[in-house]
């Protein structure tokens, strides 16, 4: 699940996205500065995340501002919010075990039926692809096999986690 790390007060607090966050950089229902909202172009497409800047409020993704109340953000991006708040947002997921699919389905790469030697079937967070553990260990470059989906495909790598330097604020 895609999270958000924000600094506050020299600890770095995280939230799981979608998300809210008010102009001291936490979560609220209520007089938001900014929200993480997620987002696909149609059924198909990969989703995505951009940020939506309440009116008024100056939020910048990196350096540049957010025009029109929408930005969109990508693994690692900075969000600045009114000048005091900094985020990292971080849409790092390993492949999602498949809840919804027979035990013994085939895999849609390899076409072979589940059986013991495999953990079964594995969607990517980032697009519709789906396959097998071990065609996931096998996708070239340690990615996702969709073309234009960067989605890691190791499992057992840590996901990433903002630490006080990887902060702007924090490397004063």
């Amino acid at each position: 699940m895609p999270t958000v790390f924000v600094m506050q007060r020299g600890r770095v607090e995280a939230y799981e996205a979608p998300v809210r966050l008010d102009a001291d950089g936490r979560a609220t229902r209520d007089g938001w500065a900014a929200s993480i909202v997620s987002f696909a172009s149609g059924p198909r497409a990969p989703h995505r995340w951009a940020v939506v800047a309440a009116p008024g409020i100056a939020v910048m993704v990196g350096a540049r501002g957010v025009t029109a109340g929408v930005s969109p953000l990508a693994h690692g991006e900075h969000v600045f919010i009114g000048g005091e708040v900094e985020a990292i947002f971080s849409a790092d997921a390993h492949p999602l075990p498949v809840v919804d699919g027979a035990p013994d389905a085939a895999c849609p790469v390899c076409c072979e039926p589940g059986s013991a030697g495999r953990r079964g079937l594995f969607d990517c967070p980032k697009c519709p692809a789906r396959a097998c553990d071990a065609c996931w260990a096998q996708f070239p470059h340690g990615r996702c096999a969709t073309p234009g989906c960067d989605q890691p495909a190791a499992f057992d790598r840590p996901l990433f986690t903002a630490e006080p330097g990887d902060f702007w604020d924090g490397l004063r």
